[in-house]
């Protein structure tokens, strides 16, 4: 993705406008200077043009996969990978790299391959979670798959992995096995050197859906979803950075929604014996430590969530993150424009807002559909009435009974608040009365609120 200086649109001659006035709007420019304006001008037309029509198609899906390789600092690996990838690979795809600001010559190699892949360079060092976001954010395929960059694929790989993906609408995300992967997803292999490693692979990667299983987690080395599932499970939460645990967390929440997690054990992908981006930084002790109290700290329990949702609710394929989102609340996205969440639909706010407001990715924030607007007067008098500590429990208020536990009562219904960031993620945590559980017991009990992952990239 090659960068060009924006041009500045020059004003055009009005049509009908005297030849006389653009004469003098010439004068005392040579015949080398006009034809430069006139190029000039032409580009910034033509640039502007361009533009306005590639916003009009960026969100246009197209009929394939995009693949997401992730990259920091591995340009010989990263080569070895898309020349594995291109000939390899017999599916409609797209390639998008993102390279997290390395500091080796990643970037200079990208530029060559103009037009072959598209790419994003990260300014800084962001970390694998958000560099994943980012090529997530670029993507254009009705199937998306997330590589590592120090892996090689091999014949049938990516039809292999539809195969298995497509068999089953509860199927979620899709795993390859490989020869270096930690769990159920290793196998061992009978080669010592790459240069035999496809032969086994062409023997290997026979389609057997008998070889498909279920499992409770799946290794980052090559990972395959639908675009639904990407637009109903959100981001990943960058505050992972490049820890395990951003998987972890992924991987929960597809869960929560309904979804499968499948190795597919009929599709072997080769990975090399270089530290991974995730590796390079994410597996020392201190990192995992921080990262591992940061899942406490979003989850308490995770599994056991997991097991009272399934027990309480049912695991219903066609669930979307925001059924475990807040109503009656306020948020907003990458521009000024706010919204009142209320009876599953966004209602755009009209007038200035005072009350506190929640920024959710764009991708949210389109998963809730658009209801009619309201006035930010309506809004923050709804909000207000939240905060009643007398009488019985209002709409909307946030509370603690004796057991220590936080509640959201919406209707007649209360929601769990999974843990303590969840109730500052959503901005809860100033606005908690005390209540008891014989009030609590009253209400029926829905589906817990979770936090919206952390996500520190702008452009999401």
């Amino acid at each position: 993705m090659t960068r060009h200086r924006r041009p500045v649109l020059q004003k055009t001659r009005r049509a009908g406008a005297r030849t006389s006035n653009s004469t003098h709007q010439l004068s005392g420019k040579g015949k080398g200077d006009r034809r430069q304006d006139r190029f000039d001008h032409g580009y910034s037309l033509g640039y502007v043009r361009g533009f306005q029509a590639g916003q009009e198609r960026y969100g246009t899906p197209f009929d394939g996969t995009s693949i997401i390789l992730p990259v920091y600092n591995q340009r010989n690996q990263l080569e070895q990978c898309l020349d594995s990838i291109f000939s390899n690979t017999d599916r409609p795809i797209e390639v998008i790299v993102v390279d997290d600001a390395s500091t080796d010559d990643t970037l200079a190699y990208l530029q060559r391959l103009s037009g072959q892949i598209r790419y994003h360079s990260h300014e800084t060092n962001r970390g694998l979670a958000s560099a994943i976001n980012t090529g997530l954010m670029m993507s254009k395929g009705s199937t998306i798959c997330i590589l590592n960059s120090d892996t090689l694929v091999t014949p049938n790989w990516l039809s292999g992995m539809l195969n298995c993906l497509h068999s089953n609408i509860e199927f979620g995300m899709v795993g390859s096995v490989s020869n270096r992967v930690d769990g159920e997803q290793q196998i061992p292999v009978p080669y010592e050197h790459v240069k035999d490693m496809y032969d086994f692979a062409a023997e290997y990667n026979i389609p057997d859906a008998s070889r498909w299983h279920s499992t409770d987690r799946l290794f980052h080395v090559c990972r395959l979803m639908r675009r639904s599932t990407f637009e109903a499970n959100g981001y990943f939460d960058e505050r992972f950075e490049n820890s395990g645990f951003a998987d972890e967390d992924y991987h929960l929440r597809m869960r929560l929604l309904g979804l499968k997690l499948i190795v597919s054990r009929d599709v072997f992908i080769h990975r090399s014996f270089q530290a991974s981006l995730q590796e390079q930084d994410g597996h020392t002790q201190s990192s995992q430590d921080k990262h591992a109290a940061f899942f406490q700290e979003k989850w308490g329990n995770a599994y056991d969530w997991l097991q009272r949702i399934r027990k309480q609710h049912g695991m219903l394929a066609g669930r979307q993150c925001q059924a475990f989102y807040p109503s009656q609340v306020a948020v907003t996205g990458l521009n000024d424009a706010n919204y009142w969440i209320e009876n599953g639909a966004k209602r755009p706010v009209q007038g200035e807002l005072r009350i506190p407001i929640v920024r959710v990715s764009q991708l949210e924030l389109r998963g809730w559909p658009t209801g009619v607007p309201i006035e930010a007067a309506a809004v923050a008098e709804k909000w207000s009435k939240q905060h009643a500590t007398e009488g019985k429990i209002p709409d909307g208020a946030v509370f603690k009974t004796e057991l220590g536990k936080y509640y959201r009562r919406e209707g007649e219904a209360c929601r769990e608040l999974v843990s303590d960031h969840a109730l500052n993620r959503w901005g809860f945590a100033d606005k908690v009365a005390i209540r008891t559980e014989q009030e609590r017991s009253d209400l029926t009990e829905q589906l817990p609120i979770m936090a919206h992952p952390v996500i520190h990239s702008y452009h999401i």
